[in-house]
C-alpha cells in the first residue's frame, strides 16, 4: 500500500534536517511483523548524527520513497525516536506455483534468499565504509 501512494506522487520531495520537528506527519510504521499508518508524536525531533537505529528498535516510521533500483526500493526512515537512515525494501518475486503449498514453500525460500542478500550487502558495506557509515541488516513489515 505503502509503495503504490509513493509511486503516485512524481513529485514527492523527501528531505530531513537534523534537529527539525518531524512530528504530526502520517507515517507508515513498520515492525518485525507487522505495518500500520499512524501519526507521529509532536515531539519527535530528526536526529541525523552517522548512527542508525539501534539493535533493539522495535519500529521504523517510513518517511517517503528516495528511489528505486532494479531489486529494491529505498526510503527515507526513522526510529520512534527520530533516528534517521535509510531503510532498503527488497522485492519478493511472487510464485508461479500451481498448487497453494508450493507457492507457500517458494515465496519463503525466495525470503530465506533475500534474507541472505541483505546480511551480505551489510557485510560489503561494513568493509567497503569500516566507520564511516553503517549498515544493517533486519526484517521489518512481514514473514520472515
Amino acid at each position: 500500500a505503502y509503495r503504490a501512494i509513493c509511486d503516485a506522487d512524481d513529485e514527492q520531495e523527501v528531505c530531513i534536517k537534523a534537529k527539525v520537528a518531524i512530528g504530526h506527519r502520517l507515517v507508515f510504521k513498520l515492525g518485525e511483523t507487522s505495518l500500520d499508518w499512524v501519526k507521529i508524536g509532536g515531539n519527535v525531533c530528526a536526529q541525523i548524527n552517522g548512527t542508525i537505529p539501534c539493535t533493539n528498535t522495535q519500529y521504523l516510521y517510513n518517511l517517503g520513497k528516495l528511489g528505486d533500483g532494479g531489486t529494491a526500493s529505498v526510503y527515507l526512515a526513522c526510529s520512534t525516536g527520530g533516528r534517521v537512515c535509510a531503510l532498503k525494501d527488497y522485492y519478493l518475486r511472487k510464485s508461479s506455483a500451481a498448487h497453494a503449498e508450493a507457492r507457500e514453500e517458494e515465496e519463503n525460500n525466495e525470503r530465506v534468499n533475500l534474507i541472505d542478500k541483505a546480511e551480505n550487502e551489510e557485510r560489503r558495506w561494513t568493509e567497503m565504509y569500516e566507520d564511516r557509515y553503517q549498515a544493517r541488516a533486519q526484517c521489518f513489515g512481514g514473514k520472515h
